[in-house]
């Protein structure tokens, strides 16, 4: 089981993730993918192709920042209806899965499915601003100076500068607002999951709950608060939508 780090540094209060306010700024980026994740994301976008025909022919490619970080990635896109709060040394750009209100588009999928809404989206998207280290969770820096991702003057952080990751005064310990992040990561038998089951996409549709026993599903949630975006589709005219 992870566990999480715990040190002075990170007694961090935050707010809950306010989509419609700061319109997916985290995804400025896209995202690197984990071992598995790509072969994953791929299979689920050929069998959902309608739903995701909005992608560019080349939605996972190679990346490299700042010589630091290297791999496979998702593809991104100019936007720029960013927030008020958009970091300026951020790219005004988005991941291509994002729509244009910086809504998920795998996890919309889940929610139109009526399963688990975490169940096709890639490991550093959903635990954000949480990093996993040395089998260890770690939780975001109260202050910017400590944030993980300081290259130099030009690129100060990431996760400390994003509106879900930035320390508020009048916030929550990060421990509570993230409590379905960390109480899932702490339950999952490997990381990534999903990636890693040998079973297709229909079976992991099929058997969603059954797969999810070693968690809690009342409390890590599948429901939407708001649906009117994610009308249901039923698996065996997904791609007749």
């Amino acid at each position: 089981m992870y566990e999480l780090e715990k040190s002075d540094k990170f007694n961090t209060k935050l707010k809950s993730c306010d989509i419609e306010s700061c319109k997916g700024m985290c995804c400025y980026d896209g995202i690197y993918l984990l071992d598995g994740e790509e072969k994953y994301i791929t299979a689920v976008v050929k069998r959902f192709k309608n739903f995701f025909s909005f992608l560019p022919s080349d939605y996972i490619v190679d990346g490299n920042w700042k010589n630091i970080v290297t791999g496979r990635k998702t593809e991104i896109r100019k936007y720029t209806d960013v927030s008020k709060e958009f970091p300026k040394h951020f790219n005004k750009t988005l991941c291509v899965f994002a729509d244009n209100e910086g809504k998920c588009s795998l996890q919309k999928l889940a929610y139109s499915l009526n399963i688990h809404k975490w169940t096709f989206k890639p490991v550093g998207c959903w635990m954000h601003p949480l990093k996993i280290s040395n089998g260890k969770i770690i939780p975001p820096p109260k202050e910017q100076k400590d944030d993980p991702d300081y290259f130099d003057k030009s690129y100060p952080g990431y996760s400390t500068y994003t509106s879900c990751g930035k320390h508020h005064s009048d916030g929550e310990m990060y421990d509570k607002v993230l409590s379905e992040e960390i109480e899932f990561i702490q339950n999952l038998p490997m990381v990534p999951y999903w990636p890693n089951l040998d079973i297709n996409i229909d079976e992991i549709i099929e058997k969603n709950n059954e797969l999810l026993d070693f968690i809690n599903i009342n409390k890590i949630g599948i429901i939407p608060l708001r649906q009117e975006s994610c009308p249901k589709l039923d698996i065996r005219d997904s791609n007749k939508e």
